[in-house]
């Protein structure tokens, strides 16, 4: 197949939209509400044996994290998530106590987070379980955060450690009857992500904070989005990057290369922003003041050159070597 997500967005680009609205090209789309306020929309597809397998994920997981991958998108830009659609193709394999329990991880993430079920759809799928997620969430105008306001200069920061969803990812390919703490660590954050939904209403508050996105196709993969969307580069530590102790040991363990987590690893759902080089000391030591933990500075947004991102590593320039995920 010759597609690509990139060409079909670019190929779906380009329609006339009202003024003020905001269509395909950040997390949500942005459509005016009032003066103050907007709609926050996006949409997600899961399709079983693409983005899970239900015989290593629970089927009250599975409907705990369609719901938590969604709400990560209001979250890329600063809102609040209100209300969600479900529609699901459902196979004959598939159970009635499995649909129960897909509903009850549902049901759970919604109250968690006081959303509205609003409606759906279901109908019958031939041979796979496809789930279709839409979100609506809202957000004061002035707060919200996109791919392209990136500034040259700003620091670039992510809230957390890339790489064990991934890790965690391909753990569940070979699971063993007898797996260790880490494993299941790693297996964990693949299935049940953490969310940084009240973080980036925090941060969005701070109108140094420039641009925003969730990490959602590896760490490459999304500061190359916010570098199209603002046309400008990136200048990125690779030794800056914080590296969890459990994905560490486990990498060294399967002789598995650390880096290729760090750099490609997708599902994560940390925050990657840009700000103000300026502010960040005292927006550092306010966010850790509430959160009791930090984020990390990794690089900064530098002027559009021919390399998109330039890596560093130790001071010295890093290629990186491996290939990011790819939909398609």
């Amino acid at each position: 197949m010759n597609f690509s997500e990139e060409r079909i967005i670019e190929m779906l680009k380009g329609y006339n939209l009202p003024t003020g609205v905001l269509g395909i090209g950040d997390d949500c789309a942005v459509i005016p509400n009032d003066a103050n306020n907007s709609w926050l929309i996006s949409t997600d597809a899961l399709v079983e044996d693409v983005h899970f397998s239900i015989s290593t994920i629970s089927s009250k997981d599975l409907g705990s994290k369609s719901i938590s991958v969604n709400i990560s998108d209001i979250a890329a830009m600063g809102g609040v998530p209100k209300f969600v659609f479900i529609s699901c193709a459902i196979p004959n394999h598939l159970d009635n106590i499995f649909i129960k329990g897909f509903i009850s991880g549902i049901k759970e993430q919604t109250t968690k987070h006081n959303i509205h079920l609003l409606g759906g759809d279901t109908t019958a799928s031939k041979s796979k379980f496809f789930i279709s997620v839409t979100i609506i969430g809202e957000a004061n105008n002035n707060k919200i955060k996109y791919r392209s306001t990136a500034k040259i200069g700003d620091y670039i920061c992510i809230t957390g450690m890339p790489g064990a969803s991934a890790a965690g990812l391909d753990l569940t390919k070979n699971i063993q009857s007898l797996i260790c703490e880490d494993d299941k660590y790693l297996i964990n954050k693949h299935i049940a992500p953490h969310i940084y939904l009240q973080e980036s209403q925090y941060l969005a508050n701070f109108s140094s904070i420039h641009a925003m996105i969730d990490c959602s196709d590896g760490l490459n993969k999304d500061i190359s989005r916010i570098c199209k969307q603002s046309n400008c580069s990136a200048n990125i530590n690779v030794d800056k990057i914080p590296i969890d102790d459990k994905l560490q040991r486990v990498c060294a363990n399967k002789n598995w290369d650390l880096y290729k987590f760090l750099l490609t690893g997708g599902e994560d759902y940390y925050l990657i922003f840009t700000i103000d080089s300026r502010d960040f000391a005292d927006i550092h030591g306010q966010y850790f003041k509430k959160f009791n933990k930090k984020f990390h500075c990794i690089g900064s947004v530098a002027a559009k050159s021919d390399e998109e991102i330039l890596y560093f590593k130790h001071g010295v320039k890093y290629t990186n070597p491996y290939q990011d995920f790819k939909h398609f």
